[in-house]
């Protein structure tokens, strides 16, 4: 089965003791199925607007994995910014959906690295196409563990 979690942002991730991250709250995720996307079908879910990709807010309301990649640079966001909200003074999914595709995105976290937040970038493509995959993405996190992406205070 392929799913899409629909909702990967920091209140939806969990440490373990070793300082493991594991993804929880499933109750947004789909199977993609054969096609590879899950398109909303004007159900009754709360979707997280300020984490979604730009072609989950508008009408057709597609999600795919590239979906979940987005919220994921806007999750390192929430990390860098110490659970900041993200997009403040934006409150519906047309205006969001206008200033990203007006190439409008979350400011470089100032405690972040500028490393991290190229990676941030990446994840933010607006054609998802062009987003990295997430196996790119754990490969370049885990390439050298000793690389820092955030400043220290």
């Amino acid at each position: 089965i392929q799913l899409v979690h629909r909702d990967i942002a920091a209140r939806n991730i969990l440490i373990c003791g070793k300082g493991t991250a594991k993804i929880a709250d499933f109750g947004l995720a789909r199977d993609m199925y054969a096609v590879g996307y899950h398109r909303q079908d004007g159900g009754n879910d709360l979707l997280p607007l300020k984490w979604m990709a730009p072609e989950g807010l508008k009408n057709e309301a597609r999600f795919t994995h590239k979906s979940d990649v987005w919220s994921f640079g806007v999750l390192l966001w929430e990390v860098a910014q110490l659970g900041r909200m993200p997009y403040s003074g934006i409150e519906t999914a047309e205006s969001l959906y206008d200033a990203l595709q007006n190439h409008f995105r979350l400011p470089k976290p100032q405690m972040c690295t500028y490393q991290r937040y190229d990676l941030m970038k990446q994840c933010w493509k607006f054609n998802e196409k062009n987003r990295p995959e997430a196996t790119s993405i754990r490969e370049q996190l885990e390439a050298d563990p000793n690389v820092r992406y955030f400043k220290k205070r």
